[in-house]
């Protein structure tokens, strides 16, 4: 991630960033994240006490919506004054600081390495995700939501451009206000996921995420989708936050991180699947038709999918977390 953001700071600057050139970094840029996000999730398990596994997930992810709010108005503020050279330099100096901080860390109960090689290795993770009914059924659902829901990330530039008639100020807005509702679904997920269960959690943040999306389609005030946002984030945060925490927790130790890729991978396999779908939408009908199509298909999968229980872990309770 650090290569591809220093190549893309030098191509803006030499003014030689073409779209392609823009596209095919960022592709290199979410190869990166796929070897990270896992990694830096199950490494969670490395701090806390099994009883306190879910609290510590959901914490970790109020930590990266933290940046997800704050990173949009840094990221628009610095754009309109400096420049996107300015933006992509100062992003690339951001992963020098995270690597220094990660080469300092020396975890108490480092765990033991695998012997298995890399396609074993993938094949076995697999195969126990096919195996296990509870982590096909968090797959199905990561996947779904996803697809259904990228239309906010794929068209949320061109609402704020073309809708609300503003420029990278109004996007990082936008993007703020998701990242703030995400705080807000983080908390909701540490204070009350574990008194009203993952089932009932995961069905509030889907219902939500289709009325949020609705509200997004129909207003034509840049507050009210501002707000509408807000919502979005928590309830993105909610719902997706739920089942990441029930893929962990279901999930046998020595298998917690490729089953987390895989459900990254269907996840956001699902968005950028979504993503280019709604993109070609919005461009042969309306990017207002093409929100309202997504909060319908969300409103479908709530109906068929919001019943399907999310089965409380049990298999971690009197793990010892190493």
């Amino acid at each position: 991630m650090l290569a591809a953001s220093f190549v893309l700071t030098i191509l803006t600057g030499l003014r030689l960033a073409e779209p392609w050139i823009l596209i095919g970094l960022t592709a290199v840029v979410g190869c990166g994240s796929a070897l990270n996000a896992p990694a830096w999730q199950t490494s969670v398990r490395e701090h806390v006490p099994a009883q306190h596994l879910g609290s510590a997930i959901a914490l970790n992810s109020l930590q990266v919506n933290i940046a997800r709010t704050s990173g949009p108005l840094l990221g628009g503020a610095l754009l309109a004054a400096a420049g996107a050279t300015a933006v992509f330099a100062f992003n690339s100096l951001s992963y020098i600081w995270l690597m220094l901080l990660l080469g300092r860390w020396r975890p108490a109960h480092a765990p033991a390495r695998s012997r298995t090689g890399v396609l074993q290795g993938v094949l076995q993770g697999c195969g126990h995700v096919s195996q296990s009914r509870e982590l096909r059924g968090l797959m199905v659902r990561g996947l779904c939501i996803g697809m259904c829901g990228s239309a906010v990330w794929a068209l949320a530039p061109v609402l704020a451009l073309g809708t609300f008639g503003g420029g990278s100020e109004t996007y990082g807005a936008l993007m703020a206000a998701f990242g703030a509702g995400a705080i807000v679904g983080a908390t909701f997920i540490t204070a009350i996921r574990p008194t009203i269960g993952d089932s009932l959690s995961y069905r509030i943040g889907l219902g939500g995420l289709c009325i949020c999306l609705g509200a997004l389609a129909t207003t034509s005030h840049i507050a009210t989708a501002a707000a509408a946002m807000l919502g979005f984030g928590a309830c993105w945060l909610v719902a997706v936050g739920t089942l990441s925490i029930s893929v962990q927790l279901v999930t046998a130790a020595g298998f917690v991180g490729r089953a987390t890729s895989m459900f990254q991978m269907a996840t956001f396999g699902g968005v950028a699947l979504g993503s280019w779908i709604a993109g070609l939408a919005a461009d042969n009908w309306d990017v207002r038709f093409t929100l309202a199509l997504s909060s319908g298909a969300l409103g479908t999968v709530f109906f068929l999918l919001g019943s399907w229980p999310v089965q409380r872990p049990t298999a971690l309770q009197n793990e010892k977390i190493i």
